[in-house]
């Protein structure tokens, strides 16, 4: 029998050890809601504001609160993408994604079209990788957004 072999990591895959031991106490003994309104909550919301700072200490963040914490890629790519095209719809109305966007950010297209925004997909190479000369060539005045997602395969991390 062979082994099986899993190729879907932008999806899932597998904790860091690390991630690991940090969240153990938060999944076993320190856990509570940071919505709540009791001393498990609080404790809650300390360890989640302490994460924010970490965070934003860590990518050199103006300040903590500019850390959002969403459930997953479509959640952060709907709140970033339409987010940002509609506060800025006065200064242009075309975005570019490229053709090897997660499928959220192509429905996040097919929505902005919808709504009077014009939506351009920049081809890749047989490797992947975006045509820079096709990136160039999209780009126009109206232009106020570009999404293009990042695989970094040597360390396997998504650099979005």
């Amino acid at each position: 029998m062979n082994p099986t072999v899993y190729l879907d990591y932008q999806s899932s895959k597998p904790v860091d050890p690390e991630v690991i031991k940090a969240m153990i106490p938060y999944l076993s003994t320190r856990f509570g809601n940071a919505s709540a309104l009791h001393a498990d909550g609080d404790l809650a919301t300390d360890a989640l504001e302490e994460s924010r700072r970490t965070i934003a200490q860590f990518i050199k963040a103006d300040e903590p609160r500019e850390i959002l914490f969403t459930p997953g890629a479509t959640y952060s790519n709907n709140l970033a993408i339409i987010g940002y095209a509609q506060r800025n719809k006065r200064k242009g109305n075309h975005v570019i994604i490229s053709e090897v966007e997660h499928i959220s950010v192509h429905n996040i297209a097919k929505y902005l079209e919808r709504n009077n925004f014009e939506v351009s997909k920049i081809p890749v190479d047989i490797h992947g990788m975006v045509r820079l000369d096709k990136l160039e060539d999209l780009i126009r005045d109206e232009t106020i957004l570009v999404s293009i997602q990042c695989f970094n395969a040597a360390s396997s991390r998504c650099c979005m």
